[in-house]
């Protein structure tokens, strides 16, 4: 029997007709905000089902991982499209979008539902101040190479929350993304492709994010 879970609207779905009911509400026309949003719900969704059938079905597991992983990208994707609209209030002007050769551009992403809000390291310097769920950083120009990245509670300085090694090439673009709940909480690292890039900044002028 399949485990029940609440949905925003108050009512009680089992994991197989919320993942149907959230594909449904999902096709409505939203503007970039709102579709960046549902995007976020979604990655963390198909992440839940994905984890609930890890030692149940095979299949499914993949099946679900590769949505969870899909919205992942969707949002990154999106969030270069932002140009920091989505970000705290106290950040900095983004950079050029294009990152000189010997630096990496790295935004990061708060997807944790259930997460507190908050601050963001590289090496110990902070790029993300009073990040809350849905909010993207402002991006950070640093060398290319490897790094550690930390997540402290805003204001808190202890053990952090979850922290993950990273590897930049030179000259590219990546999204870093905190997913799962809190008491699972990962930093998936997406390196953006110029593609996507491109077809956001001919879109992006198209969807409201005020």
């Amino acid at each position: 029997m399949l485990e029940n879970i609440p949905t925003r609207r108050g009512r009680t779905l089992t994991f197989r007709a919320y993942a149907v009911w959230s594909d449904v509400i999902g096709g409505e026309r939203m503007d970039g905000k709102k579709e960046m949003k549902r995007a976020l719900e979604k990655a963390h969704l198909y992440g839940l089902l994905a984890e609930y059938y890890k030692y149940r079905d095979p299949e499914l597991v993949m099946h679900y991982y590769q949505k969870h992983f899909k919205y992942t990208h969707k949002v990154a994707v999106m969030a270069r499209g932002t140009e920091g609209r989505l970000s705290g209030k106290d950040e900095a002007t983004s950079p050029p979008s294009v990152p000189p050769g010997s630096s990496s551009r790295l935004r990061v992403i708060h997807a944790s539902p259930d997460a507190p809000v908050m601050d963001v390291q590289v090496d110990g310097r902070m790029i993300g101040w009073r990040l809350t769920f849905g909010q993207v950083s402002n991006d950070l120009l640093i060398p290319g190479g490897n790094h550690r990245v930390e997540l402290h509670g805003t204001g808190r300085q202890e053990e952090p929350m979850v922290s993950k090694g990273i590897s930049l090439e030179p000259g590219r673009s990546y999204t870093l993304v905190v997913v799962n709940r809190l008491k699972d909480l990962e930093l998936q690292l997406i390196r953006d492709q110029p593609e996507d890039r491109e077809r956001i900044s001919k879109n992006s002028s198209d969807s409201s994010l005020s």
